[in-house]
């Protein structure tokens, strides 16, 4: 009887690895054509919209999320922002956080920001490389690009 148990056992931590390895790899996939897609600087657009909300959130305080409206945007192909939800990574948001963004980007401010449309799956949120508001250039492309193109670094 001792043997079933200890074997079971031994067979549901191998379920649960393989599950963990297989959860994994289909993350990579995903991360591999992120990588390759914002690789592309053409791939990003400027846009206009209307601050709702600049915020952190418990799972992820080091990095802000950007809530916007009225997104004005042009593209010569069909791709579309799908949310209005946009995040900016921790690289970035050290620097938005030196800036006081948060004192400057409020409810109801216009503001320019550059992202890239691309949607890779339920939930994601495309990243903001840029943000200038009021004429103040809170982040700049090329630094607020390198740091999302460093958080691809593990992948070759």
């Amino acid at each position: 009887m001792r043997f079933i148990k200890i074997w079971t056992c031994f067979i549901m931590c191998i379920l649960v690895c393989v599950c963990n390895i297989s959860c994994s790899i289909w993350n990579l996939g995903y991360e591999i054509q992120e990588k390759e897609y914002y690789s592309n600087k053409a791939n990003f657009v400027s846009v206009t919209a209307v601050c709702v909300e600049i915020s952190t959130n418990e799972h992820i305080p080091d990095c802000y999320f950007i809530n916007v409206k009225d997104m004005e945007y042009h593209r010569t192909d069909e791709c579309k922002f799908i949310s209005g939800t946009f995040k900016i990574d921790k690289a970035s948001s050290v620097i938005l956080k030196e800036s006081n963004i948060e004192n400057k980007l409020t409810e109801g401010t216009i503001f320019t920001f550059v992202s890239a449309p691309e949607y890779f799956g339920d939930g994601y949120l495309c990243p903001i490389v840029s943000i200038e508001v009021d004429g103040e250039v809170l982040l700049d492309f090329d630094t607020g690009y390198k740091n999302l193109m460093d958080t691809y670094k593990l992948i070759s």
